[in-house]
C-alpha cells in the first residue's frame, strides 16, 4: 500500500500512514488521515493525494499557502515514489512500495529544510526524490521538476519570469560567461577566504547561498541585494534596473547564517546584531574583480542586510558611454579641460550622478593634473588620482577636508556632494582661484541648482561667476528588445508627449517576457539636461532671480529640459511614456 511519510531535514521518517483509499486529504482537520496540528501554516483541508488513472496524483486544495513541489505552487502533480512536497513548513515524502525503486529518482535533500520544519541541522541525505508535473492535457508529456539542494531551500515569490527561487539565480538573466564554480570570495582585508569551486565542495550550505546570491546579481546586473528579516523567513529582493523584484523568502536559521559569513568577510562582528554596522568585502570572477558595500540595520525581526554591487563592467567608463549627444558630451569634456570653475550634477539619489563625475573625471589627464577627490565613500578606485574617504567620526567632513585639499596643490579637485554651507562657500571659492572644482548636488533640475546653492547660504556673486555648467539627469530603463511592441497613442499621452497628433515615429510599450523578468525593460539609460553658463546667465543670477528669468535666460542659451529630452528618447523607441512620466513627469 502507498504511504505518505513526514520527514524532517535528514529525510529521516517522523511518521507516516498507509492508505489504500482513492482520496487522501492533507491538512490541520480532524478528518484528515494525515493530520498535520503542529504546523499553523497549514490549513484545514490543504491538499489531497488522488488515484487517476493508475497513478497517484497530488491535488492542492485551495490551500492558504499553497502546496510547494522543488521551488513552485502546483496545482497538480503526479506524483513519483519518493516524491517530496511541501504543505505549510512540513515536508511530505510519497513512497509506493509497489512502484520498485528504478523509478526513484535520487537528489540532494532541501538546504534549509531543517530549519522549515524546526529541527536543527543540515540537510545532506541524498533520499530526496524529484515529481512530474500534470500537464493541462494528460497525453501532453509531463515536465519534470527537481528538487534540487539550493532550490527547495527557499519558498518562490511567485515570479513567473525566472526569478523564483534562490537556486533559479543560477541560471536566470544573462550568461557572464562563467560558472558558479568560478567565484572566490575576498575578505575585506583583500585574502581570498573561499577558493572558486569551494561551494561546490560541500564546504557549507551558507557559503553556496551567499555564492548564488552574488553570481545571480551578476547574471541579473542587479545594483544592489536585500535579505530583510520577517516574523517566520527572510525576504530576498534585488534591484534590476532600478526596480524592486522579489526572488524567494528563506528560513530565519539559513538567513542568519547566511549573513554571519557575510560578517565574517566584512570583519565585522557576528556578536552583535542590536546596531548599526557596515563594511565591504570582493568577489573574485575571471578577468575581475567585483566590489561589495554592506550594511547591516537593526530591524523589528532582526537586522536587514543591503550589499550595493559595486561591478565596473556594468559601469559607464567615457562620456560616450553614458549616451549622451553629441554636443551634451563636447560641451562637458570641454569644460573638464579648463582650469577652474565649477562643474555640478544634479538629480535625486539613484539618478546616476557618481556614475556621471567618475565618467568625466576618466577623460581627466590625472598625469598631468593633481586631481584629488573626497567622497564618502571611495565607490572605485582611479588611476593616478588621489582620493580621500570622508571619516565623520574623525572629523573628517567634506568641508574640513575640502579646505585640506587646498593645501595639497590641486588642480582639479572632486566634491562627492555639496551637502551644507561651508562646503558650499569653501568650494566655490576654489573654483574662483585657480582650481576646476567638480561635484554633485541634491536638486530636481539644473535651474534648482542655482537656488538650491543660494539657499545654502552661498553669495549671488560667487555662484554667478564660478559656475561652468550645471548637468541634471534621471535614469530611465529601456524597453526589451525582445518583447516591446508599438502601442496606440490616446489624449493622455498626447499630453505628456506636448503633442496634438500622433508623432510619425512609432512610439513603443512594454510587454514583459523571461528576458525581462516580466517587467518589459531591460537595462537603463539616462535624460539629460544641460546649462552653459553665459553672460546672460550670469546676470540673471546677479540679479536676485526667480525661476521664470532664470529659465528664460537658460532657455535662451540652447539647454535642452529633462522632458524633452525624454520625449526624444520615447520617439526614437527606446523608453516608453509610462516610464518617462514615472521617472521625470511630463504633464
Amino acid at each position: 500500500m502507498p504511504i505518505l511519510e513526514v520527514i524532517n531535514a535528514q529525510a529521516q521518517v517522523l511518521r507516516q500512514v498507509q492508505f489504500d483509499q482513492s482520496r487522501v486529504i492533507i491538512g490541520r482537520a480532524d478528518d484528515c488521515l494525515l493530520k498535520i496540528d503542529d504546523d499553523d501554516q497549514v490549513s484545514r483541508h490543504h491538499c489531497e493525494v488522488v488515484l487517476h488513472e493508475g497513478r497517484h496524483v497530488l491535488h492542492d486544495l485551495n490551500s492558504r499557502n499553497g502546496t510547494v513541489v522543488g521551488t513552485r505552487k502546483v496545482e497538480a502533480v503526479k506524483l513519483r515514489t519518493g516524491g517530496v512536497f511541501r504543505v505549510g513548513n512540513t515536508f511530505v515524502r510519497f513512497v509506493d512500495p509497489a512502484a520498485g525503486p528504478e523509478s526513484a529518482k535520487p537528489s540532494k535533500a532541501p538546504i534549509g529544510m531543517a530549519a522549515a520544519n524546526g529541527n536543527a541541522g543540515a540537510a545532506d541525505d541524498d533520499s530526496v526524490y524529484d515529481v512530474a508535473v500534470l500537464a493541462e492535457d494528460d497525453d501532453a508529456p509531463a515536465h519534470e521538476t527537481t528538487t534540487t539542494a539550493a532550490a527547495a531551500a527557499a519558498r518562490p515569490s511567485g515570479n513567473a519570469y525566472g526569478a523564483d527561487s534562490l537556486h533559479s539565480l543560477a541560471t536566470i538573466g544573462h550568461d557572464p560567461g562563467f560558472g558558479l564554480d568560478k567565484l572566490s570570495l575576498i575578505n575585506a582585508r583583500s585574502q581570498i577566504v573561499h577558493e572558486a569551486g569551494a561551494a561546490s565542495e560541500g564546504q557549507g550550505e551558507s557559503l553556496l547561498v551567499v555564492q548564488l546570491i552574488l553570481y545571480g546579481a551578476v547574471r541579473t546586473r542587479a545594483t544592489d541585494i536585500h535579505l530583510e528579516p520577517r516574523n517566520e523567513e527572510a525576504i530576498l529582493r534585488m534591484r534590476i534596473d532600478g526596480a524592486m523584484i522579489e526572488v524567494c523568502s528563506l528560513p530565519l536559521d539559513l538567513t542568519k547564517r547566511t549573513a554571519s559569513l557575510i560578517k565574517v568577510l566584512c570583519d565585522i562582528d557576528i556578536a552583535q546584531r542590536a546596531i548599526i554596522q557596515e563594511g565591504h568585502f570582493a568577489m573574485g570572477v575571471p578577468g575581475r574583480k567585483i566590489d561589495y558595500r554592506v550594511s547591516f540595520t537593526p530591524v523589528q525581526h532582526g537586522q536587514k542586510l543591503v550589499i550595493r554591487v559595486l561591478d565596473k563592467a556594468l559601469s559607464p567608463q567615457t562620456l560616450e558611454d553614458l549616451g549622451l549627444t553629441g554636443e551634451v558630451a563636447e560641451r562637458l569634456q570641454a569644460t573638464s579641460e579648463q582650469s577652474t570653475g565649477l562643474v555640478t550634477i544634479c538629480g535625486p539619489t539613484g539618478s546616476g550622478k557618481t556614475t556621471t563625475l567618475y565618467a568625466i573625471l576618466r577623460g581627466i589627464d590625472a598625469q598631468l593634473r593633481n586631481v584629488i577627490t573626497i567622497e564618502d565613500p571611495i565607490e572605485y578606485e582611479l588611476p593616478s588620482v588621489t582620493q580621500i574617504p570622508v571619516d565623520h567620526d574623525k572629523g573628517h567632513g567634506f568641508a574640513q577636508l575640502l579646505r585640506s585639499c587646498l593645501r595639497q596643490d590641486p588642480d582639479v579637485i572632486v566634491v562627492g556632494e555639496i551637502r551644507d554651507r561651508d562646503t558650499a562657500i569653501t568650494g566655490l571659492q576654489a573654483a574662483t582661484t585657480g582650481h576646476l572644482v567638480l561635484s554633485t548636488i541634491h536638486a530636481t533640475d539644473t535651474i534648482g541648482t542655482v537656488f538650491r546653492l543660494l539657499d545654502l547660504g552661498v553669495e549671488p556673486y560667487l555662484v554667478a561667476s564660478t559656475v561652468n555648467l550645471v548637468l541634471a539627469q534621471r535614469l530611465v530603463r529601456t524597453l526589451c528588445e525582445k518583447c516591446k511592441q508599438p502601442t496606440d497613442l490616446v489624449d493622455r499621452d498626447l499630453r505628456r508627449l506636448n503633442l496634438e497628433a500622433p508623432p510619425e515615429a512609432t512610439v513603443f510599450g512594454p510587454v514583459g517576457c523571461d528576458e525581462c523578468f516580466g517587467t518589459g525593460y531591460t537595462g537603463r539609460t539616462a535624460a539629460f539636461e544641460l546649462m552653459v553658463a553665459n553672460d546672460a546667465l550670469r546676470d540673471v543670477i546677479l540679479a536676485t532671480p526667480n525661476i521664470a528669468d532664470l529659465k528664460a535666460a537658460a532657455l535662451g542659451a540652447g539647454m535642452i529640459s529633462l522632458k524633452d529630452h525624454a520625449r526624444s528618447l520615447i520617439t526614437s523607441g527606446v523608453t516608453s511614456i509610462d516610464e518617462c512620466h514615472r521617472v521625470i513627469g511630463l504633464e
